[in-house]
């Protein structure tokens, strides 16, 4: 998926951490997976709503705030989970 690429690029995906934590269990890969498959979708529908309209129109601002919205509530989960790593993690990275 080209947006996973996108949100690593943005520093959001959690990097080697968020695979670290997968391994060990302390992420809900769930939540996660969720999350990106709304960000996939929500994406995909913003490219069609701005067929042939400015950035500015309001149907194509309110597709974008609605996918800020999932990208802002993405970003909280893995830096929630990121802020779970034990100390020794921390030192490691």
């Amino acid at each position: 998926m080209a947006f996973i690429e996108g949100i690593k690029v943005l520093g959001i995906a959690g990097g080697p951490y968020l695979s670290q934590m997968r391994k060990n269990g302390r992420i809900d890969v769930s939540k996660i997976e969720e999350l990106k498959k709304q960000i996939e979708e929500l994406r995909l529908n913003m490219i069609k709503v701005k067929e042939g309209k400015s950035y500015t129109d309001p149907e194509v601002v309110a597709v974008s705030q609605e996918l800020d919205a999932v990208l802002d509530k993405y970003q909280e989960v893995v830096i929630k989970e990121a802020n779970k790593r034990p100390f020794k993690m921390l030192l490691q990275s």
